[in-house]
């Protein structure tokens, strides 16, 4: 039962302004805890800007943090994916974290006391800085990411689905065109908005999923923009439900949730589609008029 509670997927923190005032939150947290309670002896440090250094601390903290956010998930893009990460690799992940906050104190301490030196490694300090970094972060950290995983799955589990039909359904969307021009404005695709199924932002370009003459799913890429192909093809049923997607709710067969957020899944196909998690209470209600 453990075990399958941390495989369920967990939401990858995103890299983005959110992430940079939580790293900032927790940053200035650290430097003024210890600046006021001044716990594990620093209480007796003897030194006239005495905060100041306490204050760094929660640098280390800043940067470690920073370099967690925004450097190693694009020097690893294949591990840190938000369609394989687990609770348990979160919790992996913040175990890492906190090792290395522990081992950036260590070697502050010996920068501050003029010690910063190969020779002047003691392992019983070391020990301790580690074992007092923990206390601090181990057990909130773990908390807080069994809570957040407990709280969103309960939130997504059960999604609404889509609404039967109205009279503005696919049968009619065989008499709307799309059109996707590329950016020398030269290449292009021109789909029926019944064919369409979804486009994904991939850097400079887009893909484009649509049905072909067949019956079967096809995807074609284009150098284009996602927001630019979006105004130029203002339909209502034609809706951003994520910043890399662009999905036509008439495809929608169905839609599943977890910890992650809503996926829609489209119909005679195997594709399914994230939904960000500030546009799901909007993309459920378009579903509902669509």
């Amino acid at each position: 039962m453990k075990a399958r509670f941390l495989q369920r997927p967990f939401p990858l923190p995103e890299s983005g302004r959110r992430r940079l005032v939580f790293i900032i939150l927790a940053s200035l947290f650290v430097a003024l805890f210890l600046i006021v309670f001044q716990p594990f002896g620093t209480y007796e440090w003897q030194h006239p800007n005495k905060r100041l250094l306490l204050s760094g601390f929660g640098l280390v903290t800043f940067l470690i943090l920073l370099f967690d956010g925004f450097v190693i998930r694009r020097i690893f893009p294949a591990y840190y994916k938000e369609e394989s990460w687990t609770t348990g690799k979160e919790i992996i992940n913040e175990l890492l974290i906190i090792m290395t906050i522990s081992i950036g104190n260590y070697l502050y301490s010996l920068w501050i006391n003029d010690r910063l030196a190969p020779g002047n490694f003691h392992l019983p300090h070391f020990l301790f800085i580690v074992w007092t970094t923990f206390l601090i972060g181990l057990f909130p950290s773990v908390a807080i990411t069994l809570y957040n995983q407990n709280r969103l799955y309960n939130k997504f589990k059960n999604p609404p689905q889509p609404a039967p039909h109205s009279d503005t359904s696919p049968e009619n969307d065989t008499v709307l065109s799309l059109d996707f021009k590329a950016d020398n404005g030269k290449d292009g695709i021109a789909l029926l908005a019944s064919s369409f199924l979804y486009a994904e932002a991939a850097d400079n370009y887009v893909d484009v999923y649509f049905l072909n003459d067949l019956g079967n799913a096809e995807k074609q890429l284009l150098r284009a923009g996602l927001s630019r192909l979006e105004r130029e093809n203002p339909l209502p049923f034609l809706v951003r439900c994520h910043r890399s997607y662009w999905v036509n709710l008439h495809q929608v067969g169905k839609v599943s949730g977890n910890a992650q957020g809503y996926r829609l899944h489209i119909k005679s196909t195997e594709l399914s589609i994230p939904v960000g998690r500030s546009a799901s209470e909007m993309v459920m209600e378009k579903l509902k008029e669509v």
